[in-house]
């Protein structure tokens, strides 16, 4: 079930590692799958969507960094002979049906990028908080800000929530208003639409929130480089702006999408691991950069994509997904 704690706990920082996903795809006569972390000691091997519950030694066993299948197993597994290919549609919405969670205890130290809290470099938002006043966050961006991060569209069952409820649930404790209801998370977003659609309908979608803070999570369905990227997004913000002198802005980075599926949707040409860099060249005083990407470029260092991927091309699953609100809840929790 849903713990606020254990979603938000994060990543980078942490003994016990929540809910890791592995996808078991056959090779041969194998099955087998990275840990992030080296496993000191398994707590719960599930399958992922927390129905099916497996047992070490019986359905699995572990080798170095590894999880490996054991024979007999009730896991689920991909054969080998099978495709997964990113432009086979049919493949997009079961592999997490092919994704196990294991949570488990580490000694392993985190060697990759570490997101800071940003808190003090919104200035006009803190000050807000300090006086207690009413808060409208808005969340505007793509598909895997309006939920699509997960396969929760795949999935009946929603044991883990969208990473904007985590979000908004997590920094409502940091922030102890009296009232929830006082800081709000206003989610615009829109599947499928890119920086340009979001310079053009911000009016409509922004402006009748009358928003203190903007989080920006475009460019998954950009297909620009990173430095035109960067530009437009300074064009929506600056347009918000016109409007609201004082809003201040979050701009998530994205994760970048399967290698293999380059081309292969709608035949985008893919900059998305350059817009890590080309956005925080913008940030500044009310502009700051969640960094959801160099965590994630360090996560693929250690495990497959397939490993953290919802659907394939281009989302993440339930995995990334509470990487998104734990970047996100540190950028803006209070110190």
């Amino acid at each position: 079930m849903y713990n606020i704690g254990s979603l938000i706990t994060p990543l980078w920082d942490t003994r016990i590692v929540y809910r890791e996903t592995f996808a078991m795809i056959k090779e041969g006569d194998t099955c087998k799958a990275p840990f992030l972390y080296k496993p000191d000691r398994i707590l719960k091997i599930e399958s992922y969507d927390g129905a099916g519950v497996y047992e070490l030694g019986r359905d699995c066993y572990l080798d170095g960094n590894e999880i490996h299948m054991a024979p007999g197993t009730r896991i689920k597994m991909i054969d080998d002979t099978r495709s997964l290919n990113p432009e086979n549609v049919d493949d997009f919405s079961d592999i997490t049906d092919h994704q196990i969670a294991i949570t488990y205890r580490t000694t392993d130290i985190w060697k990759g990028f570490i997101p800071s809290n940003q808190i003090d470099n919104l200035i006009s938002f803190k000050k807000k908080i300090e006086n207690r006043e009413k808060l409208n966050i808005v969340l505007y961006g793509d598909s895997i800000c309006c939920g699509f991060d997960k396969g929760a569209e795949y999935n009946s069952d929603q044991h883990q929530p969208e990473w904007p409820k985590a979000l908004i649930d997590g920094l409502r404790d940091s922030y102890a208003y009296d009232n929830d209801e006082d800081v709000q998370l206003i989610n615009v977003s829109e599947s499928g639409m890119d920086s340009e659609w979001a310079y053009d309908n911000v009016s409509d979608r922004v402006f009748i929130h009358d928003p203190d803070l903007v989080i920006l999570g475009f460019g998954m369905n950009d297909s620009v480089e990173g430095s035109v990227y960067a530009k437009k997004t300074l064009k929506i913000i600056d347009k918000i702006r016109d409007r609201f002198p004082k809003c201040e802005f979050v701009i998530i980075s994205p994760i970048v999408p399967d290698p293999k599926a380059q081309g292969s949707l709608e035949d985008l040409e893919r900059y998305q691991d350059q817009y890590s860099e080309a956005l925080s060249s913008i940030t500044s005083r009310g502009i700051v950069l969640a960094d959801v990407q160099s965590i994630y470029k360090e996560i693929l260092k250690h495990k497959r994509y397939a490993d953290i991927t919802g659907n394939l091309p281009d989302h993440p699953n339930e995995f990334i997904s509470a990487v998104y609100a734990q970047v996100l809840y540190e950028t803006l929790r209070l110190n």
